[in-house]
């Protein structure tokens, strides 16, 4: 019985670590997804500023 408990909780731990290991590599996805995010914004607004610059120079 002794055997049992010590396998059960050998693979509770075990499970624990891969579920920890998977929420780390997700949180780490997660902040990249966010990043390109941010950076495809940025490049957006970029865009933009370069096309208002063109209008100014236009009517200046």
């Amino acid at each position: 019985m002794k055997d049992l408990e010590r396998d059960d909780n050998i693979h509770a731990q075990a499970i624990a670590k891969t579920i920890s290991n998977k929420s780390d590599d997700l949180l780490a996805h997660l902040a990249r997804l966010n990043f390109n995010r941010a950076e495809g914004a940025l490049i957006s607004i970029k865009m933009n500023v370069i096309e208002l610059e063109k209008i100014f120079k236009r009517y200046s």
